[in-house]
């Protein structure tokens, strides 16, 4: 196993520039054709933001500036975990051409989806603290503890993205499943709601959705301007951890056949 790992980081590195090139490639072509380009990572966000906060401050009967700093702090971790793992989910199917006529790491195309949907992630954070500047609103101390949240939830994802990249070789229509049942746990997730919301048993309901521990780190660090507990990363990283094996190993086993079902 260490050394499958092994050799998987060194054929990573070996084909970095390759990596870098079509990551790059990617963010070009999103943009490339849009009279404001790389601007668009900023203002799709807010404009969505802007109806949302119409539409909940009034559901909510808060302050619309709370509720926008709620609402992006919830979302932009969800849009990232779930871009990686739908893009990943397909990353394989995807790229069928290239891995028919040259040699590359079949791993290196969950690496691909995974980084374009963290270099987009991280474009709509600069418009998170540009909200923070027009709104007003306290940067806590608690923000040093961002970039651990971008790390676990970055590894949660990356493994279910190596699972389902997989599995969906073998069985296409997993492709739709993922989204529907992703779409599903949008809802039951704390980004329109908060848990404090919900009764008691409704929050233990609620808490059964792996993705509160996560959205919860965001929220505690950006929105509530408080440390999470201990217990809290212990969680996050043992669920990131324990999901990354598991894709890992799953992937792993399938993946010499995966030209046979192309």
């Amino acid at each position: 196993m260490i050394g499958k790992v092994t050799r998987d980081c060194r054929e990573i590195w070996k084909f970095r520039y390759v990596l870098t090139n079509r990551v790059a490639t990617q963010l070009r072509m999103r943009y490339h054709y849009s009279l404001l380009g790389f601007f668009w990572s900023l203002l799709n966000p807010l404009l969505l933001l802007a109806v949302l906060t119409v539409i909940f401050s009034a559901l909510w009967h808060r302050d619309p500036r709370e509720t926008a700093f709620y609402l992006f702090s919830g979302r932009l971790p969800w849009t990232f975990f779930s871009e990686t793992l739908l893009n990943g989910s397909r990353s394989i199917i995807a790229g069928e051409n290239l891995l028919r006529n040259v040699y590359l790491p079949k791993i290196m195309f969950i690496c691909e989806t995974m980084l374009f949907s963290l270099c987009n992630f991280l474009f709509e954070i600069v418009a998170l603290f540009i909200l923070f500047f027009l709104l007003g609103m306290p940067i806590h101390s608690s923000i040093i503890i961002f970039p651990v949240a971008v790390a676990l939830l970055t590894v949660f994802a990356f493994g279910g993205a190596i699972l389902l990249s997989a599995l969906t070789v073998y069985f296409r229509d997993l492709e739709h499943l993922t989204n529907t049942v992703l779409y599903a746990l949008f809802f039951l997730s704390p980004i329109l709601f908060r848990l404090d919301q919900l009764s008691p048993k409704a929050q233990q309901m609620a808490r059964l959705n792996p993705m509160v521990v996560f959205l919860g780190l965001f929220q505690d660090c950006l929105f509530y301007g408080r440390w999470p507990e201990m217990s809290t990363y212990v969680l996050a990283g043992g669920m990131a951890t324990g999901l990354l094996l598991i894709g890992y190993v799953g992937f792993s086993s399938l993946e010499d056949n995966f030209i046979y079902r192309l």
